[in-house]
């Protein structure tokens, strides 16, 4: 108990560090429910709370109503471009979409609508913009893209596998990954608006994804693809479906399985927001935080990290600003579940009574390998030790830890060691 004790204190020293809370009573944000937030190319803050949107230059705030009509009502995200040195704000609402040129005099441009332009709907849930400045609009009624010029539809009729798009991750290698609400997510691969795949599905029946309902995708500076659901954290690695995947519940450390929102700081730290607090993530450790040592609020919208390496969280309570000044934690790697060098094999599958699991280990050290059901639990852990060079062979009885039998089901059967990881799916039939 004591040496708990002590590495609490150490955790809670190392995090000693400064947190502001800006809320409508403490600062001029006019609301307490922060929805989005970006950094403009200036270092100027754009919070987005439902009907305003406030800049902060760090000293002075300045704040648009949607009363006014120069931007729609209910905003629900808010994203930052740059095209030849000037900056443009991108304002996702349930009414539309607005438009923002960032000169000495703001400039507002005619909002798109589906009364004047190709918007699927109106009611738009996420916004992405890749390299090559083509705008992606999640909604409702499926995906709307947009280059500047014309515009280009993908829904459940031609290319989706689910209509309600409400988060959008872009990967360098082309691929978009929609995260949505019920049916997993659908994945593109584009060149710009001239040459666009047809979709193929991750869902939680053939994948590793702890839930068809996806909150957040975030693609990290390795185009590791990071999946927040509402149980939990999905990982994959690569093109492939069935192969390659990790997942993170609150067994591991997560602060809560509902999962809002994830981001990466300039040292490959992820920070990942639920609605029941933050959780730092260095690809080894967790370290959790809540409205009890520093949050606004527990229910976090939206992350995004300040240029100088500060982070600002939005939450339903207001704002938090964090220094990240962390004493006495390395730098992590980007991802540190780049590297693959464990293969894992099973038969028959599906199964009855028992499975056959075959592991290849490439490399010798500390390995684990457990059973995980649909909801992301762990059910059963088969083996945690020093593992040696070479195939090792193990069985699962289909039961769990504590030697119940386990209903008929898909179940995850999960190896991973310090640098590798590698996930199969497996089907039990009695």
């Amino acid at each position: 108990m004591r040496t708990f004790l002590i590495l609490i204190s150490l955790m809670q020293l190392m995090f000693a560090q400064e947190w502001r809370t800006f809320n409508n009573e403490t600062s001029p944000l006019p609301e307490n429910e922060v929805r989005s937030i970006t950094i403009d190319k200036n270092g100027n803050k754009w919070f987005a709370t439902p009907n305003y949107l406030t800049k902060f230059d760090g000293a002075n705030w300045t704040t648009l109503s949607t009363v006014d009509s120069v931007i729609l009502p209910n905003i629900q995200q808010i994203v930052h471009e740059v095209v030849d040195t000037t900056g443009f704000l991108w304002i996702g609402t349930t009414s539309g979409i607005s438009k923002i040129t960032l000169l000495d005099q703001l400039i507002f441009w005619p909002h798109y609508r589906e009364n004047n332009s190709a918007l699927l709907s109106n009611r738009v849930l996420s916004v992405a913009i890749d390299e090559k400045h083509v705008k992606w609009f999640g909604t409702n009624k499926g995906l709307s893209a947009f280059d500047g010029q014309k515009w280009e539809s993908f829904t459940l009729q031609n290319y989706l596998y689910h209509n309600v798009i409400q988060a959008i991750g872009l990967a360098s290698n082309g691929w978009k990954y929609l995260g949505t609400l019920g049916g997993g997510v659908s994945r593109l691969k584009s060149d710009g608006l001239d040459a666009v795949t047809s979709a193929s599905p991750y869902d939680n029946i053939w994948s590793g994804l702890l839930s068809d309902t996806v909150n957040a995708v975030f693609i990290d500076s390795a185009d590791v693809q990071w999946f927040g659901t509402k149980n939990g954290l999905s990982i994959h690695i690569g093109e492939e479906t069935k192969k390659n995947w990790t997942i993170y519940t609150t067994d591991e450390g997560l602060v809560n399985n509902f999962i809002t929102v994830i981001r990466e700081d300039a040292n490959g730290v992820k920070w990942i927001g639920t609605r029941a607090g933050v959780s730092r993530f260095d690809g080894k450790s967790w370290i959790n935080f809540t409205a009890e040592n520093g949050l606004a609020g527990n229910f976090v919208n939206d992350i995004a990290i300040d240029p100088d390496g500060s982070i600002w969280f939005a939450t339903t309570n207001g704002l938090s600003w964090f220094d990240n000044k962390t004493v006495g934690i390395k730098a992590s790697s980007p991802s540190p579940l780049i590297a693959k060098t464990l293969t894992i094999k099973s038969y028959p599958n599906p199964f009855n009574a028992k499975i056959s699991i075959e592991v290849m280990v490439e490399a010798p050290g500390i390995h684990e390998i457990s059973v995980y059901n649909l909801l992301g639990h762990k059910i059963r852990t088969l083996l945690k030790s020093q593992v040696s060079f070479g195939q090792h062979l193990l069985k699962w009885n289909g039961q769990n830890d504590f030697g119940q039998d386990q209903p008929s089901g898909i179940y995850f059967i999960r190896i991973q060691s310090e640098s590798a990881l590698s996930m199969i799916r497996v089907v039990m039939l009695k």
